[in-house]
C-alpha cells in the first residue's frame, strides 16, 4: 500500500463562503486532494500566519484592495513569511490586466482569474517549483517538496 503523500497546505482568503465551497467542489469533481483552510479577510490571515505556515497563499483580489496591499506588504517584511508564494485571483468584471503589474510589484507571484481548480492549480505548480502533482490510484494530490 502507497503512503499518502505530503500534502501543499493552501491558506485561501475568501470573504465568500460559496465562493470557497465552489473551489472545493470544481476540485473534489477533479479527483484533486489538497489541504486548504480559510480565512474571510487579510487581518483573518494574518493571525492564522501566526500559528501556521502554508505552502501557498491565494487570495481575492475582491477584498477591499487596501486591505490586500496592506496584507501582502506585511508577509513581505516578516523573514518567513515572505518565501510563501501569493497567488492572487480576479473575478469576472475585475480589471486583470491593469493590477497585475502592480500586484506584481507588491509581491504577488501569480495573478489568475477565478475559480481555482485542476488547471489552474496545474499552471501554479509550473511556476512554483516545490509544489507537484501525484497521483495514486483516482486521485491527484497537490504536494509540497
Amino acid at each position: 500500500m502507497e503512503a499518502t503523500p505530503k500534502l501543499a497546505k493552501i491558506l485561501l482568503i475568501e470573504d465568500s463562503k460559496n465562493e470557497f465551497l465552489l473551489t472545493q467542489m470544481l476540485l473534489r469533481r477533479e479527483n484533486v486532494i489538497i489541504d486548504m483552510d480559510l480565512t474571510r479577510s487579510p487581518a483573518e490571515a494574518l493571525t492564522y500566519l501566526k500559528s501556521n505556515k502554508p505552502d501557498l497563499i491565494v487570495i481575492d483580489k475582491r477584498i477591499a484592495v487596501l486591505e490586500n496591499n496592506k496584507f501582502i506588504k506585511s508577509i513581505q517584511k516578516h523573514k518567513i513569511l515572505k518565501n510563501i508564494p501569493v497567488v492572487m485571483l480576479f473575478g469576472i468584471g475585475d480589471e486583470t490586466a491593469e493590477i497585475n503589474p502592480y500586484s506584481c510589484e507588491l509581491g504577488v507571484n501569480i495573478c489568475l482569474d477565478k475559480p481555482l481548480n485542476h488547471d489552474k492549480l496545474s499552471f501554479i505548480t509550473k511556476q512554483i517549483d516545490f509544489l507537484s502533482f501525484q497521483a495514486s490510484e483516482n486521485q491527484i494530490y497537490l504536494c509540497a517538496k
